[in-house]
């Protein structure tokens, strides 16, 4: 089979961040990409704005019509993470379509170019976008298709120069699965081989088998990089092939002179035919420095020269969540890390540790699967007792289903570190607030990253209380020689004309709404900075404005501005409380709050709430639903879900088209829910209750598709 001859392209699991990088490579080939996916999220956003046509239920129906019909210039492409009963995979086989793997597409994608591939357990992705990055820095035709969104690209295809058969193509060689034995690399790259995937292999010794068939892979005349480590066991014995080694303190190619100056790692590369001096590193961390060592090796074979390559790794950003700050303050640090295997929390945790050698440290990890959390309990354990408290949450399941007797508490229970604790989900952000840690830490694979901005927002909170009390006192001061030095002034403040002070602000987070902080409401106040508050008399401040001023921000429900005996001006704010959002494809999604108001998505927070895509989410133009009759009945159906427990926790997305008729899918069952319009609400939901107590239990989870209760009475079961 050949590429070009396929003119349109079908993602079954688009969203994944190894598929979205593929679906990007072949809409710039100029191909037309639809695609499906279980759920919506940030990436499958970017993809429709990018081009892709992309549904978010397993229905054969929404198969494009275009995939169907031209069978002969259509490929498939699916990722081993979608279920083996997935109906559209299914009929699509039956149809004849020609199918293939990811790893399969990379293979062919690449088989007729220089290519680079990264393999290992952990490391890949930050080496592997490292090459990329000193690829593109220094002019070389090149594409890579990463396993990240690197920081300042915003995306996770990096293209540089003509796309040619000189072109070198970088890509991540993911052992997962033993996908990585599709690809036939020039320079066959491997970081780690630690246990991991025991699911897939077994035993150690059968994925250390598998990384073995992987290097015997390299072309003829090709290049191996393995960590020194790794190099008694993990060789390839053909004699074309140069064989190399690397780490950060031994082997042909290392580090020397490691230091830390401010937060960058600085460090002098020593190498089989080239050394460079002085190379800074703003990605902190030891393992950040070895597997920049890796990336240095590989481009300087790739003729990059020594001055470039030093001035790329000085602006290399990292990719999204390896070792992501999100708050980076003096008394406050907060760093989100994808670590899920025991040997890189302890990677991360010793780094950070070496950076801030004097700050109480706290960790929160979401384990990720119940194998890899049974196969290596003892292992987290050790390494999370590195931190000096430590916040364990649920095991997060992916793919997988619950094994009996797997939970965080074995973690727990071989842990050493006496501040530890076991927090559900909807305790975590209370906890956080407790703690006088200066270093946070979030830690996991799993879906941890839908807390960051909530966590974030909290330890904001913190640093403008510290602000506020050190203006306060700044403030008090001030006033103090006032008083002594202005009769008049002492005066005027008994009579009632109060200085204000400080400014103090409450915002109500009851519903975990992290929209705006105190920086922007006192930015707000002050009009950025423009308008003087703290240490202008009360007589010259016009309370009633600055709340009007702020109830104009679209976020800001309602504020009350008033000042204490004190001479503090209070602020009181209200929140906006989204309930649901609409996807679109015509506009920019927007959020809908309890009250009906269409509100714009917030930069700094991303609310965990009901979607709600089709016609209806389209053509909704209004300000607020309840200005139209089918606007005010979704209201009322959105109301029901946000104060029922068990249907919040149930209900993921509705799609509704022009007439009001609604398809309803859940979080965790595969039926899809036939609603109907949005009328005798609470009496469908009786009956749609009765479907998931008594009927699915008896019948089993699995066995129905869909779900109808829109005929009065009725429960319809196909």
């Amino acid at each position: 089979m050949k590429i070009e001859d396929k003119h349109i392209v079908y993602f079954l699991g688009i969203g994944g961040i190894g598929m979205s990088a593929l679906a990007r490579w072949f809409m710039l080939l100029g191909k037309k990409v639809y695609g499906y996916d279980k759920t919506a999220t940030v990436l499958t956003k970017k993809l429709i704005d990018e081009g892709a046509e992309i549904h978010f239920d397993d229905d054969v129906a929404r198969i494009p019509t275009e995939v169907l019909q031209a069978k002969e210039n259509v490929l498939v492409v699916y990722t081993p993470a979608i279920p083996k009963d997935h109906k559209e995979h299914l009929f699509l086989l039956e149809q004849g379509h020609t199918i293939l793997k990811r790893s399969e597409v990379l293979g062919l994608i690449t088989k007729d170019l220089y290519s680079v591939a990264v393999a290992g357990t952990h490391g890949k992705t930050t080496t592997s976008s490292m090459i990329a990055h000193l690829l593109k820095h220094a002019g070389k035709s090149s594409m890579a298709l990463m396993g990240g969104i690197l920081q300042g690209y915003e995306t996770n295809l990096i293209i540089e120069g003509v796309q040619s058969t000189k072109t070198i193509a970088v890509l991540e060689a993911d052992e997962y699965d033993r996908s990585f034995l599709r690809l036939s690399p020039d320079i066959a790259v491997v970081t780690s081989a630690d246990p991991d995937h025991l699911d897939i292999y077994g035993e150690h010794e059968e994925m250390k088998s598998s990384f073995k068939q992987f290097v015997e892979k390299t072309k003829p005349r090709g290049h191996v990089f393995v960590n020194e480590i790794l190099s008694s066991w993990l060789v390839n014995e053909n004699p074309s092939v140069t064989s190399h080694n690397y780490s950060l303190q031994k082997g042909q190619n290392k580090a020397a002179n490691v230091r830390i100056e401010g937060t960058d790692f600085v460090f002098d590369f020593v190498g089989e035919h080239a050394q460079i001096q002085s190379i800074s590193l703003p990605v902190p961390g030891y393992h950040n420095v070895e597997n920049a060592v890796a990336a240095i090796s590989v481009a300087l074979l790739l003729g990059v020269p020594a001055e470039s390559i030093k001035s790329a790794m000085a602006t290399f950003k990292g990719v999204k969540r390896r070792f992501e700050y999100q708050v980076k303050k003096e008394n406050t640090v907060y760093i989100d890390d994808y670590a899920h295997h025991p040997m890189e929390i302890r990677a991360f945790i010793s780094s950070v540790k070496s950076l801030y050698p004097h700050k109480k440290i706290l960790a929160v990890f979401q384990p990720h699967l119940y194998s890899r959390t049974r196969d290596f309990a003892e292992g987290f354990a050790q390494s999370l007792d590195l931190a000096d408290e430590v916040i364990l949450m649920d095991i997060y399941p992916a793919r997988e289903q619950p094994i009996a007797g797997v939970s965080s508490e074995m973690i727990y229970k071989s842990m050493q570190t006496p501040a530890r604790s076991l927090v559900k989900d909807d305790a975590l952000l209370e906890q956080i607030t407790l703690t006088n840690a200066e270093v946070v830490l979030s830690i996991g694979a799993g879906d941890i990253d839908r807390f960051v901005p909530a966590i974030k927002s909290i330890l904001d909170k913190k640093i403008m209380k510290l602000k506020l009390k050190n203006i306060s006192k700044l403030s008090v001061t001030i006033t103090a020689i006032v008083v002594m030095f202005s009769l008049i002034g002492f005066i005027e403040k008994q009579s009632g004309s109060l200085v204000c002070t400080s400014i103090v602000v409450d915002i109500d987070n009851q519903f975990e709404n992290y929209f705006i902080n105190e920086k922007d409401v006192i930015s707000i106040i002050t009009n950025e900075g423009e308008s003087r508050i703290i240490g202008e008399p009360y007589e010259n401040l016009d309370l009633k404005h600055i709340e009007n001023e702020l109830s104009k921000t679209k976020f800001i429900q309602n504020a009350e501005v008033y000042k204490d005996l004190e001479g503090n001006l209070m602020v009181s704010i209200n929140q906006s409380r989204p309930i649901a959002r609409m996807m679109s494809h015509k506009m920019n999604d927007r959020y809908i709050t309890n009250r009906g108001e269409v509100l714009p998505l917030s930069r700094r927070y991303t609310a965990r709430v009901v979607l709600i895509d089709g016609a209806f989410a389209d053509n909704a133009k209004h300000y607020n639903l309840q200005e139209s009759e089918l606007g005010s009945q979704v209201m009322e159906l959105l109301k029901y879900i946000e104060n029922n427990k068990f249907w919040k926790a149930q209900i993921a997305q509705l799609n509704i088209d022009q007439k009001g008729n609604i398809k309803m899918y859940t979080q965790v069952s595969r039926q899809v829910v036939d609603f109907g319009k949005p009328e005798d609400i609470e009496e469908k939901f009786k009956r749609l209750k009765i479907f998931y107590k008594e009927i699915l239990p008896t019948k089993g989870w699995n066995s129905y598709d869909k779900v109808s209760v829109k005929f009065k009475d009725q429960i319809v079961c196909e």
